[in-house]
């Protein structure tokens, strides 16, 4: 019944934690696609779109980056969403490009190793690039959540894609 009723009833599918690097980046060199590829062929299977969720987040990744030098950390990045997004090119219609880089309070970005590494602004300019790069169709998005509870950080957040929007992100 309830296959019956998301048939019906639904058009597109967000996975909530098979898309994510958690679930995917095993190592710095293994990546593990089982999971995305079963949703991603049942979504085509039932002509239900998928959004893809998401390739970088503030909160994954850091223990497969650490000890790279900016050069190797940059390399992986890039690499990482070449494979992940290129995968997926033609099966997913949007990406959750970047994930929650707004700080919980609304004051500023959120630190993380991608901003430790490649720059507050810098790490999510090029995490858009090298997803338009992967997938020139794919819809691209900033998520994050609590925008309209906290004015502070919905500011922050149309401040940050204003700015994303002026450096050239895609």
């Amino acid at each position: 019944a309830w296959v019956a009723l998301a048939r019906q009833q639904v058009n597109q599918l967000t996975p909530e934690w098979e898309m994510k690097m958690e679930y995917i980046l095993q190592s710095p060199d293994r990546l593990t696609f089982d999971a995305p590829d079963r949703i991603a062929a049942a979504c085509q299977a039932e002509g239900v779109r998928l959004h893809g969720h998401a390739l970088i987040w503030y909160s994954q990744g850091e223990q497969a980056f650490a000890g790279f030098d900016r050069a190797h950390f940059a390399r992986a990045f890039d690499r990482y969403i070449a494979e992940v997004a290129g995968r997926y090119r033609g099966k997913v219609v949007s990406w959750d490009v970047v994930n929650e880089p707004i700080a919980e309070d609304g004051n500023g970005l959120r630190d993380s190793h991608w901003s430790r590494a490649l720059g507050a602004d810098g790490y999510m300019i090029r995490a858009f690039e090298q997803a338009k790069l992967a997938d020139p169709n794919a819809v691209l998005f900033v998520n994050d959540y609590n925008l309209e509870n906290n004015p502070t950080k919905g500011a922050t957040f149309l401040r940050t894609v204003e700015r994303l929007l002026k450096a050239g992100a895609p």
